[in-house]
């Protein structure tokens, strides 16, 4: 297998195993800088396929409620720079918002 090869069979790998770069490269016995490099030089050119594994999006309608809703006491609003808006409750599990954060990020 050719070296370009065997960085695009890399990254779709990583791409589908939802590891950090950094565990997927260590994993792999990579370096993280190299990978990282990999990844950012390919995803520039878009020399590979992506792979049916990738996330993808959705389309989604969004509509204004009838009726302004009232915020849960200590509710947690996120905003964007673009003027979205999510309100999630009060007691939405750690875990879950950090996931959230992970993949909005």
């Amino acid at each position: 297998m050719n070296k370009r090869a065997e960085q695009i069979r890399h990254i779709e790998q990583w791409r589908a195993s939802g590891l950090s770069q950094s565990e997927y490269s260590r994993r792999h016995g990579l370096k993280m800088a190299t990978f990282n490099y990999w990844v950012r030089h390919m995803d520039a050119k878009r020399e590979y396929p992506l792979s049916q594994s990738c996330a993808s999006l959705l389309p989604v309608h969004v509509e204004e409620p009838a009726q302004p809703a009232v915020p849960e006491a200590h509710a947690l609003v996120l905003r964007t720079t673009h003027g979205y808006r999510l309100e999630l409750a009060a007691s939405v599990s750690p875990r879950w918002l950090a996931e959230l954060l992970q993949c909005l990020g």
